[in-house]
């Protein structure tokens, strides 16, 4: 990310989040071309922000981590969603890295940033974020397939009276 442009830094950063989410949700799916046709695009998991929803609402990760990946989906879209678009020191921009929650945890323990710019705290969340997730990765267990019919006990009287 270091050697991109501000601009690709932000998309870069994002990307590789999002990669980590989709290895994530797919280790924990079961093993199935549907779990490729729900995390491919036009799939319903297939963006950043619904992989990040649903992972957190699998507990595969916690509250701190899933407001610093929806910090960086705003930071991605206020670079994306401008042709000539701002860079790390806009003030928007700068406030929403200074306010992530891996650099306030950071300074909370005492860290010093009064020389660290906004670029270098965007990049430090995202690699602190893609380790967490990777690291998340190997702890999931892969959902087995459930039941089937004949695995499902049936009511001894059918419900519809037939």
């Amino acid at each position: 990310m270091r050697k991109e442009s501000e601009r690709g830094c932000a998309l870069v950063g994002a990307a590789f989040i999002d990669d980590a989410l989709g290895e994530l949700l797919a280790a924990h799916f079961v093993d199935d071309k549907i779990t490729r046709r729900l995390l491919t695009y036009p799939g319903p998991c297939s963006t950043l922000s619904a992989r990040c929803d649903l992972a957190y609402c699998l507990g595969m990760f916690g509250r701190d981590i899933y407001m610093d990946v929806r910090g960086i989906i705003k930071i991605r879209n206020q670079f994306a969603h401008h042709r000539f678009g701002p860079g790390f020191e806009d003030e928007a921009i700068a406030t929403s890295c200074r306010n992530l929650n891996t650099i306030q945890q950071m300074r909370a323990r005492g860290t010093d940033f009064a020389c660290v710019g906004a670029r270098t705290m965007f990049i430090m969340t995202a690699g602190a974020v893609i380790l967490a997730l990777d690291v998340a990765k190997y702890s999931v267990q892969r959902c087995q397939r459930g039941p089937g019919w004949a695995e499902i006990p049936q009511p001894p009287i059918n419900p519809l009276g037939y």
